[in-house]
């Protein structure tokens, strides 16, 4: 393993000694093109936009040669370490005499065509960046500084060897802007001011001592420190930033300046500033900049109507709104809306949403699923008919729901149940949709169209609701107890920060110490034992030294603050693994605890095999933090979720199987990340963490091998696998296998399907989702019918996806799975939904004392098939009673004898996947006495060799029950 691990730490110095020598030895190919980092910000703010209008730092490339030049192989990175951090994807190119600009977003998303974004970011400390070509050598690189905000570095077209310095940056064109030859000559102190609110047309709202009522714009320092702008300039016109210059003015942290656009620009005398500009409505943007044309800030301007200002909104200043109720000078408080055309009615409500709850309830150790909801208050003196008013969480959409006749009395309140069903006469408050707790906008209308007030809900974790403080105008804030229909509870201005790791791969080294910060102002707490931290956990003082495997949970605290949520990371101090590794965490109490610890045996065990009563048989839930780490130990995916016990007599091995189930009520109900490789499917909410089931203590992969073979050679619904290494609370748990979960989220995913309108049948009857309606209509019409019957057969076609089905019972059969119970019936309840067959659970597939089995003769027994012939053999039956289906399955089944499951293929599948996870064995036997490194490789050997055979006892079988001859037989082998 040393060796190994030796030759992937050295694998880049070895690829640089090849190149190396291939260049010395005249068998280099073609030479290197004349390409080059022509420029780079690292602090970009307001010069260049995405396609969102998002500003991040980027990267411009300048191809001076001649000819064009593929950028697909190319690759850029910020780290010696890693030179291949960033890959050009294929089809980027560059021109001759064209610049390329590359946004260091670490999003690696595109918001238009060719529009390319890097997986890292600049530091905007400086660092040094590489472009390599496809051999990894260098063929350009600049080494970036601290800059200021929205100053840029390259290389000047006519002496492209000497780094120069732009206050006038030129993203993707030429550098041709006036430079200096050091990042000191640029404007080196930090502005912490932007453009915070504005009016072009003040008619009646704000007067200055003359008694006019000019334009104005509101400027706010955002950082620690006074803001001092003598000598910066304000302009309406981005062509002549230098219109109007600043006097001696300071601005302290957290405070505001009004700037009134006048046109008297006025000798500044601690009053009133006015600046040498009016706005008439018809100008385009406003833009803050420092001497030399360096932009501080700048804001597209839009239309306003008398009184009406735009503003940055209150906690999420990225976004401009709409303010009925300016607040020249001071805070922006007041309601907002989206939309000029909304007109000024947020200034007249006598109604408003109060409070709204838009997470479904979890206690501590379960989650409850309650609807969410939203309550309205007449904070008048009067009552107010709401008959005909609208409610909605969409701009596009106002008149979502309807009120019916309902008065609201003076000082009162109304609730509204968010469940997303359409109200009844029974439950007339009833709304048609949800509200999601990562945030949402809601619109209460009159029944004119007009809006009468608009609320922002922000992010909401389990149990908190968010709402207004005192009076309609009052900003969010949030409640740690909502309090539905009744008075507001204690308030609290909004989260406090999640505590960030200093290291963020899983593996580190014994002696190791681990930072966590947060903003000033908050205390950290912290477990080691998996446990939630709370104010009564231990408070992080100092660095936390690595002694062991640990799993470090922290959480800030302040007063006047909601606690923001845990930072969850595990550290491992042995031996790398080879494979990925996931972590769970949790209080030991949810997994362990007698009383209600979904792993423990419990009061309720009974003493035979399997158990029954015992904890680990009961359908309980319980709250985990998943973490996800790849191969190499960077880290994946990290999120909160609910874990149970899973399957059905692997419940009683002691390693268990773990369904992890994404809701809501943990933070996100799904989750987008590439677990699997060569899977177009990236989104998931369950994932399954499956011990191996009955072969957990045998050869750890039977199952994942048999959906390997199969995988991208049959239409089958199918469970992707890898492996990983599993760790609880810190420990090692084992060898598990990482798999999908086949429900309705799995239909919806892989097949488009409405998860709310699906049918799902495990066995013969077991309903997991949907009716069973369907399934027996099905069921009556086979027993009833003979399919032999053209008219017959092509009805079921219209009702099942026979091919699929023909697949199903192929791999099935073919890998001697004799718990063939484990069958799903799948289907979308549409006019057109065919039922479909879920391949799942082949751990008694090609086992020793079975494996040499007629499985097309048990799948085709009249009394049923599996485990005691108790499921229905109905459908396969049915279908072969069609002589074009059965000369399809025969002939099928042989072309997959010759590929799919041909022994040279199968046999190099298995060696892959047992390569995988050989050095993992010995952790495993270690951790749970099973299985042996002599036993899990007599495993492989026998399943290398049942593969073989079943190629052989595959084409007997098929001879024997479908009467076929040799010569038969061998010319369907030999069919194309």
């Amino acid at each position: 393993m040393k060796i190994k691990n030796f030759l992937k730490k050295t694998g880049c110095v070895l690829a640089g000694v090849l190149g190396l020598l291939a260049l010395l030895s005249g068998c280099s190919g073609k030479p290197a093109p004349d390409l080059r980092i022509s420029e780079a910000m690292n602090s970009n703010h307001s010069v260049l936009a995405d396609g969102q209008g998002a500003y991040h730092d980027w990267i411009e490339l300048y191809n001076p040669g001649k000819q064009t030049v593929s950028l697909a192989g190319y690759t850029l990175s910020d780290s010696d370490k890693k030179p291949r951090r960033w890959r050009f994807p294929d089809g980027a190119q560059i021109r001759a005499g064209e610049r390329l600009v590359v946004f260091c977003s670490g999003a690696v998303r595109a918001a238009r065509p060719g529009e390319l974004h890097t997986s890292f970011k600049l530091a905007s400390g400086g660092e040094t960046v590489t472009l390599c070509d496809r051999a990894g050598h260098t063929v350009s690189s600049i080494q970036i500084p601290e800059l200021p905000d929205d100053c840029s570095c390259g290389f000047d077209d006519t002496d492209p060897d000497t780094l120069v310095y732009y206050t006038r940056p030129t993203p993707g064109k030429a550098n041709s802007t006036p430079s200096v030859a050091s990042p000191d000559q640029l404007i080196c102190r930090s502005i912490s001011v932007y453009i915070n609110e504005y009016t072009s047309s003040n008619q009646f709202g704000f007067y200055d001592r003359d008694g006019d009522c000019p334009a104005w714009a509101e400027l706010f320092n955002y950082g620690d420190q006074p803001a001092n702008l003598g000598g910066l300039y304000l302009s309406d016109d981005a062509g002549n930033p230098d219109k109007w210059k600043f006097p001696d003015v300071t601005v302290p942290p957290g405070g505001y300046l009004l700037v009134l656009l006048s046109g008297k620009d006025r000798e500044y005398d601690g009053g009133e500033l006015h600046a040498g500009f009016k706005l008439s409505g018809e100008e385009k943007e406003l833009v803050l900049s420092a001497p030399g044309g360096h932009r501080i800030d700048a804001v597209k301007l839009r239309p306003t109507e008398d009184n009406v200002s735009v503003g940055r909104e209150k906690g999420n200043p990225d976004h401009w709104v709409y303010y009925a109720r300016p607040t020249p000078g001071k805070e922006n408080s007041t309601a907002s809306y989206e939309t000029l055309e909304a007109g000024t009615a947020l200034s007249v409500r006598q109604v408003w949403i109060n409070e709204v709850l838009s997470v479904s309830s979890r206690k501590r150790d379960v989650c409850v699923q309650k609807h969410d909801w939203v309550e309205l208050y007449n904070g008048s003196d009067r009552a107010v008919d709401l008959t005909g008013f609208y409610l909605s969480d969409s701009a596009e959409n106002p008149r979502r729901y309807r009120f019916p006749r309902c008065v609201l009395g003076p000082g009162k309140y109304l609730v509204l149940e968010a469940g997303g069903e359409e109200p009844t006469k029974e439950a007339p408050y009833q709304l048609p949709f949800r509200i999601s707790n990562t945030g949402e906008t809601l619109y209460l209308l009159r029944g004119d169209g007009t809006l009468c007030d608009r609320f922002q809900t922000g992010r909401q974790q389990n149990g908190i609701s968010s709402g207004r403080g005192k009076g309609p105008d009052a900003g969010r804030v949030f409640f740690s107890r909502p309090t539905k229909g009744a008075r507001n509870a204690e308030a609290f201005a909004g989260y406090t920060a999640i505590p960030v790791f200093s290291c963020e791969n899983i593996y580190a080294g014994k002696g190791d110490r681990i930072t966590l910060t947060v903003p000033d102002g908050s205390v950290i707490h912290y477990t080691t034992d998996g446990g939630e931290p709370t104010r009564s956990s231990p408070v992080y003082r100092k660095p936390i030294p690595l002694k062991k495997d640990v799993t470090i949970r922290a959480a800030a605290f302040s007063e006047g603050r909601i606690c923001g949520g845990t930072a969850t990371h595990t550290y491992l101090v042995d031996e790398p693994h080879e494979i990925a590794v996931i972590c769970l965490s949790t209080d030991r109490e949810n997994l362990f605890g007698e009383q209600k610890g979904i792993y423990a045996d419990g009061p309720g065990k009974a003493p035979e095999f399997p158990h029954l009563g015992a904890n680990y048989w009961k359908e309980w839930e319980r709250p985990v933090h998943f973490e996800f780490y790849e191969n190499d130990g960077s880290p994946g995916v990290s999120f909160d979720a609910g874990v149970m016990i899973f399957g059905q007599y692997s419940r009683a091995v002691p390693q268990k199987s773990l369904a992890i189930h994404l809701r809501e009520a943990y933070g996100i109900s799904r989750v987008r990340y590439p677990f699997f490789k060569d899977n177009p499917v990236t989104e998931y909410r369950d994932l399954l963490l499956r011990s191996s089931g009955q072969d957990w203590n045998l050869s750890k992969l039977r199952d994942g091998l048999m959906h390997t073979i199969v995988k991208n050679q049959m239409d089958l619904d199918l469970m992707d696998y890898r492996p990983a290494a599993l760790y609880i609370n810190g420990a090692y748990w084992g060898l598990y296998n990482l798999r999908d979960k086949i429900n309705e989220s799995y239909l919806e995913t892989h097949h488009g399907m409405d998860p709310e309108q699906v049918d799902i049948i495990k066995g013969n009857s077991i309903l997991q989702a949907g009716d069973l309606k369907a399934y027996w209509e099905l069921f009556a019409y086979l027993r009833s019918h003979d399919l032999s019957v053209q008219k017959n057969y092509d009805h079921v076609c219209s009702l099942v996806d026979v091919d699929e089905v023909m697949n199903f019972w192929i791999a099935e059969t073919f890998f001697a799975n004799t718990d063939t119970g484990n069958i799903k019936y799948c289907r979308e309840r549409t006019p057109d939904g065919k039922w479909r067959l879920a391949f799942f659970d082949l751990d008694w597939g090609l086992f020793p004392t079975t494996y040499s089995w007629d499985m097309i003769r048990e799948a085709l027994e009249p009394a049923g098939h599996g485990v005691g012939n108790m499921f229905y053999t109905d459908l396969l039956r049915g279908l072969m009673q069609n002589p074009g289906f059965r000369q399809k399955f025969i002939r099928t089944y042989a072309c997959h004898l010759t590929t799919t499951f041909a022994p040279e293929r199968t046999k190099r599948i298995l060696t892959e996947l047992a390569d995988e996870i050989r050095s993992e064995i010995p952790r495993q036997y270690a951790r749970w006495g099973a299985p042996s490194a002599a036993g899990w490789e007599w495993q492989i050997d026998f399943l290398e060799k049942a593969l073989k055979e079943r190629v052989d006892f595959s084409i007997r079988d098929l001879r024997n029950n479908f009467h076929l001859s040799r010569a038969e037989m061998n010319r369907l082998l030999s069919q194309k």
